[in-house]
């Protein structure tokens, strides 16, 4: 504190206030011996002419903290929202699968169920093998990049009403989600891009580089798959 005063003389009397950044700026000094009626004004004068312009900058800062809460808030409101809809679809898919084909508007018939049985064989291991590989380099992050690897839950929502949820790291750029996508080998899937419920928002070639935190995906969202230039089945 002397080392950032640099009195000249003693006794030495300041007035200090935090600042961004881990500072402190210096709002008043005063040096050299004073009454008590002269340090008195001084100090008022000093917190009159410089209260209301910090307090402008608390205010500022207590209503940034109050919109990133209102954000984060609405995230999960939306995440858990997306659950509950899937939750809601998958119901008629709790009954054997007999039964559940032969229900009026079903959209797989008794050759295609097989063809999607299998092929939800092997999604699930090919999912099983990019979770192994991916715990290998987030155990590998842990140590090398301590508390930057913190995780971010995406569910992904497929037109066909089938959805994924993986954990990814929030330093993951957009690349991941769409390379995650790709390894379940869906043969339907072409060229598309993914919207995000909560802000609504596309990411798509140009936002390949962002990283998950920087698109607003973190610690957790839902996003959809909307093809481009290519029907579902």
């Amino acid at each position: 504190m002397v080392a950032t005063l640099s009195p000249a003389t003693f006794p030495c009397c300041a007035v200090i206030a935090p600042t961004p950044g881990e500072s402190i700026a210096v709002l008043q000094q005063l040096e050299g011996p004073l009454s008590p009626a002269e340090l008195a004004g001084i100090l008022q004068r000093t917190l009159e002419e410089q209260g209301v312009a910090f307090g402008s900058d608390r205010a500022k800062q207590e209503e940034k903290i109050r919109a990133d809460r209102r954000l984060r808030e609405e995230q999960d409101a939306a995440y858990l929202a997306a659950l509950q809809i899937d939750k809601e679809k998958d119901k008629p898919n709790s009954l054997p699968p007999r039964e559940r084909l032969q229900k009026p508007g079903e959209a797989h018939n008794n050759r295609n169920y097989g063809k999607l049985l299998n092929n939800s064989i092997n999604v699930t291991k090919q999912n099983s093998k990019v979770n192994e590989s991916n715990k290998e380099k987030r155990d590998k992050g842990v140590a090398s990049k301590g508390s930057e690897s913190q995780p971010t839950q995406i569910l992904i929502r497929f037109p066909n009403g089938e959805r994924r949820e993986h954990t990814f790291l929030y330093t993951d750029r957009i690349q991941s989600i769409f390379s995650y996508i790709d390894s379940l080998g869906l043969p339907w899937i072409g060229n598309y891009r993914l919207i995000s419920n909560f802000p609504r928002r596309a990411y798509g070639v140009d936002q390949m580089r962002m990283t998950l935190k920087e698109a607003g995906l973190y610690p957790k969202a839902s996003v959809f798959l909307e093809p481009l230039g290519t029907r579902v089945p």
